[in-house]
């Protein structure tokens, strides 16, 4: 059963243009990683916080694209936009609910 991923990135307000223009490109390979069924980006009203909403078959690939975003550098690359840090919670699908 899939899971629901919902991560929060604070992001320095003066700085979130630039990484809104960032993400487009990086989602390419969020969404072509095994695992991913769904990856979609939203801005919480009048802040400047990053809320992705994600599918992922299972919480190990999840982790396993975390640690390629780790390895590759990706993380250190946009660390000067990040006003805090990020919060990720995984959720279970209960379809009967």
């Amino acid at each position: 059963m899939s899971i629901t991923v919902i991560l929060e990135i604070p992001i320095h307000a003066d700085k979130l243009e630039e990484f809104k223009g960032m993400m487009p490109t990086s989602l390419i390979d969020t969404r072509k990683f095994k695992g991913c069924e769904s990856y979609k980006i939203h801005v919480q009203q009048n802040t400047s916080t990053i809320v992705g909403i994600s599918e992922w078959a299972s919480r190990a690939d999840n982790e396993a694209y975390l640690q390629w975003r780790t390895d590759t550098g990706f993380f250190d690359a946009v660390a000067d936009f990040l006003a805090g840090e990020p919060i990720i919670r995984y959720f279970d699908q209960h379809p009967e609910i």
